[in-house]
């Protein structure tokens, strides 16, 4: 279970970036990539009139 000030505050290496990133903004970033994605397949799906 993580605090608030963990979610703040904790950090991990992030290999392909090469530096630490806050535990929030990677929560962030994967929240984003996955509506990216996301994006991609209903368009794909629109596209091809699946």
């Amino acid at each position: 279970h993580l605090t608030v000030n963990d979610w703040l505050e904790k950090q991990v290496y992030h290999p392909e970036q090469q530096k630490h990133i806050i535990l929030w903004n990677l929560l962030g970033s994967y929240a984003w990539h996955g509506r990216h994605h996301t994006a991609h397949i209903t368009a794909l799906k629109e596209r091809m009139h699946w």
